[in-house]
């Protein structure tokens, strides 16, 4: 009787109970794996916006228009002895050759150096660009026409998680320092939000702009200051006039 009875609930049901119950989770599980698919890529985009930043287009027609002029320096020559100054945030010398270029011409200098050698430096001289702060570490540059793009790994509390995300700069109308284009993830632009997050990437900048600021150069014991900067895909050239 037992028996017979299970069968006809079989039959009123349709499906016994803890099959129903393993149908509905495994259906759950599937539906839950599809969205977190479609999810994953959009969640830095989720964290940017959640933290108050807010997609403007993309990174690319920042530098879209930007070419910048060379202007060669008459009766160049390369130079020995060069120390580089940058007021209250310290002072280091040059070494021969290892991604610097550095020229000398009546009354003018120019020292350009490449993304890599540049990076070698940021590593001798801030954890950003090693294991970091907590916030923010592996910082890395991407030279930009008329910019550039520092990229770091930045970690989003929301979801626990580390993102690279990617300070866009631009060359500010001084042509000697930089203004904050917005924040890149993976291409994309996001508008930079004045508190929060928004607040310590303006001291980031702020701060590079104060070092630019209090450059000065010593080139084989004649000294030079900062009277504008440039860059191209390749290199971050710095023009000075003699003192």
């Amino acid at each position: 009787m037992r028996g017979k009875r299970v069968i006809q609930r079989r039959q009123a049901g349709g499906l016994n109970p803890a099959c129903g119950c393993i149908g509905i989770l495994i259906g759950t599980l599937v539906v839950m794996g599809v969205a977190l698919i479609l999810l994953l890529p959009a969640l830095p985009g989720l964290a940017l916006q959640f933290a108050g930043f807010n997609r403007r287009g993309d990174t690319a027609t920042i530098f879209q228009n930007n070419a910048p002029v060379a202007q060669p320096i008459i009766g160049a020559i390369q130079p020995v002895g060069v120390s580089v100054s940058a007021g209250s945030y310290g002072r280091f010398d040059l070494p021969a050759g290892a991604g610097y270029q550095v020229t000398v011409g009546t009354g003018q200098a120019a020292v350009a150096i490449t993304e890599q050698a540049l990076l070698d430096q940021c590593r001798l001289r801030s954890s950003l660009c090693g294991a970091g702060n907590g916030q923010f570490r592996n910082a890395r540059f991407d030279f930009r026409p008329g910019g550039a793009v520092i990229y770091a790994d930045a970690f989003i509390p929301t979801f626990n998680l580390w993102q690279t995300v990617g300070l866009v700069l631009e060359i500010d109308a001084s042509g000697r320092q930089f203004a904050i284009a917005g924040v890149d993830v993976g291409g994309a632009l996001y508008s930079v939000p004045e508190s929060g997050l928004g607040a310590e990437i303006d001291e980031i900048t702020r701060t590079a702009n104060d070092a630019l600021n209090q450059l000065s150069i010593s080139i084989s014991g004649n000294g030079y200051l900062l009277q504008s900067i440039r860059l191209d895909e390749t290199t971050f050239t710095m023009l000075l006039g003699r003192l």
